[in-house]
């Protein structure tokens, strides 16, 4: 009895502290489903229209990005949610994995390693009481967000949705991401180390992604049923809306629950199944330094999402071939990608263009979406980025900061170090995102265009280290309002001219004003928003560490 009064309490105690976090976790979600969904209802209002988008998506390059084609041949207005749920069903899937993984290791192995949880176990608790708590909480959340998800998509009322297709959808969303809850669940207890548990629950996400992504291209039914993320596509929403795939998640979530509990059962406080490795006796001259440790600590961070975005790059580069086409006749990618731009509009409207303007359409196509492209990697960069310049903070919380400072160590040195990766890392995720199209795509044949146009963003990603520096050294315990001005950012610059929003609104963001590859193409840019960027990040920068060094620690 007392421990089920025990297991209450602390799941109100979860409840207390994911208020605000959780809640904009799953109010984004289900707003980024539903605005999509609407905007289908307005972009697509022709059978040719919605042929061309699924004869594009049915490509090898695009089913290993997005997953299976489905449904009647061909496809009509009518079935526009199969065309919506083939394309957006796996990042939905992917969305909700990293919130999962987010919040269970917050919850278990953070609170572990801060030694929260030492003190949770000193009451009258039993030992799988944080462990149950969690998983109780990540289980209502994901079935939460499963269910408004689905109201939207019915509210939607977008041609061809059913109840049956709505909910299958939502819950394929809510359960793959609730089995990652528990994959992370498992990391916690095998690793002894947060960063180490959430690494390989990423890692995981990425593995299944990839033999996903491989079982489709190659049409192969083995492999897609090993990965959550094949299994969750296989509901085929509002088609077939089979269940089936859905139990199936649901009995390995319980499978890999079960497993994660039973080894935290048995497993001592602080430590994992896996032991830490053994470092040196002593530390070396490199590690010795700020710098040195700033690396120590954000290498895996820098190494995973180098690899991570050159991965992206060839990803969208290999349908490069084929976007010419796809753009011509899809009106939401042209909205999108083209936006209103007065001269490609024009060249489109031409009945029977002659082979040289269909290539110089090709040409331009080719080259909006890479400007797209850009845009959108200068924006998932930011997270690691963000992240990095941030790192001090976590380690101040940690309380790791006051040993380091109690020695000969300068603050600017301390927090500089980790700056400077950041700035490093800027730079290279950029080009390798800029590599990664390169090495694909067959109409890009100059590198050193790409190269170009991947260093013009990175002022975009060093406004958005400024921004995190100054809420660093000013208002630590708001650091978090760093991840609102990059979502607002991310909604203006990629639903903006979808939704139709004012063209100011995306050039007040640290992406809207950047010269596009297009312009760099033509030799028509403006270097004043790149040196006024510039000037804001460092302006911004100067202050935070100003303002950190005044203040008190902790």
């Amino acid at each position: 009895m007392t421990q089920v009064k025990g297991f209450c309490r602390y799941s109100k105690f979860i409840f207390r502290r994911e208020r605000i976090t959780s809640l904009i976790w799953a109010a984004s979600l289900i707003f980024i489903n539903t605005i999509v969904a609407l905007a289908y209802i307005q972009l697509f209002d022709n059978d040719e229209a919605i042929q061309q988008m699924v004869g594009t998506l049915s490509s090898p390059a695009m089913q290993a990005i997005v997953g299976p084609v489905y449904g009647p041949e061909p496809i009509t207005i009518d079935y526009i949610t199969i065309a919506f749920a083939q394309e957006m069903l796996v990042f939905m899937m992917i969305a909700s994995a990293i919130m999962n993984i987010f919040f269970i290791n917050r919850h278990t192995r953070t609170d572990e390693e801060l030694g929260r949880l030492e003190m949770i176990r000193s009451l009258p608790v039993g030992r799988l009481t944080v462990a149950v708590s969690a998983l109780v909480f990540a289980f209502g959340l994901n079935l939460a967000i499963s269910v408004l998800m689905a109201l939207g998509l019915i509210a939607a009322n977008v041609a061809g949705t059913t109840i049956a297709g709505a909910f299958v959808y939502s819950f394929a969303v809510g359960i793959a991401g609730f089995l990652f809850a528990c994959v992370t669940l498992l990391t916690a207890q095998v690793f002894q180390n947060a960063r180490s548990a959430s690494t390989w629950a990423f890692a995981a996400l990425g593995i299944f992604y990839g033999v996903r992504a491989y079982a489709d291209m190659a049409q192969n039914l083995t492999f897609n049923y090993i990965s959550p993320l094949g299994l969750g596509l296989r509901v085929f929403a509002f088609w077939d809306n089979n269940f089936m795939p859905l139990i199936i998640l649901l009995t390995e979530c319980a499978a890999i629950a079960v497993i994660a509990l039973v080894i935290c059962a048995k497993r001592d406080l602080g430590e994992g199944v896996v032991p830490a490795r053994k470092g040196r006796k002593n530390a070396s001259v490199f590690l010795q330094s700020p710098f040195g440790l700033a690396w120590r600590l954000t290498k895996n961070t820098v190494i995973i999402w180098l690899i991570s975005m050159f991965a992206m790059g060839a990803t969208y580069g290999a349908v490069l071939d084929d976007i010419g086409g796809f753009v011509e006749s899809n009106d939401m990618f042209r909205q999108l990608i083209i936006g209103n731009d007065e001269e490609m509009l024009a060249l489109l409207e031409i009945p029977e263009a002659s082979q040289a303007i269909h290539e110089q359409i090709k040409s331009m196509m080719v080259d909006s979406f890479v400007a797209f492209m850009y845009v959108i990697m200068a924006l998932l960069a930011s997270v690691p980025v963000i992240i990095m310049a941030g790192k001090i903070h976590s380690e101040e919380k940690r309380g790791r900061l006051e040993g380091i400072f109690a020695r000969s160590v300068n603050r600017y040195t301390m927090f500089g170090s980790y700056l400077l990766i950041a700035l490093i890392a800027s730079v290279a995720f950029m080009i390798s995102g800029a590599v990664g199209i390169y090495a694909v795509s067959s109409d890009l044949t100059n590198a050193g265009d790409l190269i170009k146009a991947a260093f013009v963003y990175v002022p975009s990603l060093l406004t958005m280290i400024g921004i995190s520096v100054l809420l660093v050294g000013l208002l630590p315990k708001l650091t978090s309002l760093v991840w609102g001005v990059f979502a607002f950012s991310f909604v203006c610059v990629y639903f903006g001219r979808l939704l139709d929003l004012p063209e100011w609104l995306p050039k007040i963001t640290p992406y809207g004003s950047i010269p596009q590859y297009t312009d760099i193409m033509a030799q028509d840019f403006s270097v004043v928003p790149v040196i006024v960027l510039s000037a804001t990040a460092i302006i911004l920068t100067a202050a935070g560490m100003f303002m950190f060094r005044q203040r008190d620690i902790a």
